[in-house]
């Protein structure tokens, strides 16, 4: 598909580096229409270096996610990672909203 726009997905410089670390997904707030394959990681909106691959995506609502679920992300709790989201968004993160999972390789 020449000319097809490449996923983006932007991480804060702390949610980034824990990519070192394993974290392999990252929950986004809202159903996000990111697509299988490629994608580029920025931080800041600087590209990383990285040549990322999305493996799988799923949608839920945030009172759905597991302990599991938040790991994967790189938090040690589904509520550390909902006070996460809050900052992010600027927002009060509800138990009913939804949530994009992206499952990634590296």
């Amino acid at each position: 598909m020449e000319g097809a726009v490449k996923t983006v997905i932007d991480f804060t410089p702390a949610n980034y580096e824990k990519i070192a670390t394993g974290k392999r997904t990252t929950i986004r707030l809202g159903r996000k229409e990111y697509r299988l394959g490629g994608v580029d990681f920025t931080v800041e909106k600087a590209n990383c270096e990285e040549s990322p691959i999305i493996t799988d995506i799923r949608y839920t609502r945030f009172n759905k996610l597991t302990m599991q679920d938040a790991v994967n992300d790189g938090f040690a709790s589904v509520e550390c990672l909902r006070k996460e989201l809050q900052e992010c968004y600027g927002r009060r993160i509800s138990d009913f909203d939804e949530v994009t999972i992206v499952r990634f390789e590296v």
